[in-house]
């Protein structure tokens, strides 16, 4: 069965919003919780007899999962500006989804601030961003790759 544009449209904003939502419940998490959520992942560590800094490892935890949503959020606006935006040509595209990101991202940090125990740091925005960066990467790569293996079976196969 193949979907509307409408079709994609809908799915695409659902999916955008929900992810939207799971952002905002982890930062709603007031600054023990987040820190116990995380070291449930560090203590993985550590049980395993590695020998490391635990304040280290969960903050990097905490960062890794940063770029992670926002690699996702940046995948999920992306699919959603395909299906909305009048622009043809990829740089705008990947513009609104920039815009998207960082909105999220300021408007995150700004929901950080009132949550106890959180605070609001220019940093996570930017790292926030290397999540799109990453987005970015895949999706270059992505398309390069295909590109090549639809060339390769063209070339050799018909």
């Amino acid at each position: 069965m193949k979907l509307s544009i409408k079709q994609h449209f809908i799915i695409s904003i659902i999916f955008l919003m929900i992810w939207e939502l799971i952002i905002f419940w982890f930062s709603s998490k007031n600054g023990t919780d987040s820190t116990d959520m995380s070291n449930q992942f560090v203590f993985l560590f550590s049980e395993n007899g590695v020998a490391i800094d635990l304040n280290t490892i969960s903050y990097f935890v905490r960062k890794t999962a940063h770029v992670c949503e926002y690699t996702i959020l940046s995948f999920l606006a992306f699919y959603f500006v395909i299906c909305f935006s009048k622009y043809k040509q990829f740089i705008f595209k990947i513009t609104q989804v920039f815009m998207v990101a960082l909105f999220s991202a300021c408007l995150d940090e700004f929901h950080q601030f009132f949550v106890v125990g959180r605070t609001a740091q220019v940093k996570d925005v930017c790292i926030d961003m290397i999540g799109f960066l990453l987005f970015c990467l895949f999706h270059f790569f992505l398309n390069r790759n295909l590109w090549n293996i639809k060339s390769f079976i063209q070339r050799n196969i018909f």
